[in-house]
């Protein structure tokens, strides 16, 4: 089931937070229990759905190992814990152009993989894409199916929104929606025979993974600006839901697995 989760208090007054996350265990049914506090709501439209989209509070879903569905307050950069430290710095576009691009900064999906970790980066419009690093960190890879961009006509939306695993390889969810842009796409993170990891286009999304949810065994439901659609381990792309245009959200949605 899908639902747009609502604080039960109105959303036209700015409440602080509950003390701590909430959470509930996921029962049998295909739809785990909404933590209390919360409940499902209709899709809004209109000026409630401007209401909740503009609203201050933000926050982050989470389903855990044990199936319990997790929300709590959401912050600005979540990042999934690395064994060593990374610094952000301008990518090479920008030490050429000036341009204010980062990248190693925003919101961080770490997947271990057998010689280290795949990690994505999303800073919203200043950047974002999809690395291999080393087990110490010493060592770093960009995974992108793009040259590196010579001027800023060259740059598109690698933002990753989330990395799950396929086999012995790894899907990254890309894209972003800002201003008139609207682009979305899955990677495929395979390890060739020489031993170096690649990205290959897996699938082409209607629009920037807002957020995403699997739906297994081998399937994932994706929520873009157009719509919701679902992504099989084939590649394959089908419309879900798309009654109306969503819109690019004003804050970023964040639903994770532990």
């Amino acid at each position: 089931m899908l639902a747009v989760l609502a604080a039960t208090a109105s959303c036209r007054t700015v409440h602080p937070a509950p003390s701590g996350t909430v959470s509930a265990t996921k029962e049998v049914a295909a739809s785990p229990a909404l933590p209390p506090g919360w409940t499902a709501h209709p899709v809004p439209s209109g000026p409630d759905w401007d209401c909740g989209n503009w609203h201050l509070a933000e926050w982050a879903v989470t389903v855990a190992t044990d199936g319990a569905l997790k929300i709590g307050p959401s912050t600005e950069d979540a990042a999934d814990p690395l064994p060593f430290s990374i610094e952000p710095e301008p990518t090479a576009l920008s030490k050429r152009t000036g341009l204010t691009d980062l990248d190693f900064a925003g919101r961080r999906h770490v997947l271990p993989v057998s010689d280290g970790l795949i990690v994505g980066f999303d800073k919203g419009e200043f950047g974002g894409r999809a690395f291999w690093f080393s087990k110490d960190g010493r060592e770093h890879q960009v995974l992108s199916q793009y040259p590196e961009p010579a001027t800023i006509d060259d740059v598109h939306a690698q933002n990753v929104h989330a990395l799950v695993s396929l086999g012995a390889d790894v899907l990254a969810f890309e894209g972003l929606a800002h201003l008139g842009m609207d682009e979305g796409m899955v990677l495929r993170i395979h390890r060739g025979d020489d031993g170096r990891w690649r990205a290959t286009t897996f699938a082409m999304l209607p629009g920037a993974p807002e957020a995403i949810a699997a739906e297994p065994p081998g399937r994932w439901l994706v929520a873009v600006p157009k719509g919701i659609v679902r992504l099989y381990d084939t590649g394959r792309v089908e419309a879900v839901w798309s009654d109306r245009y969503i819109g690019t959200l004003a804050h970023r949605v964040e639903v994770r697995s532990e």
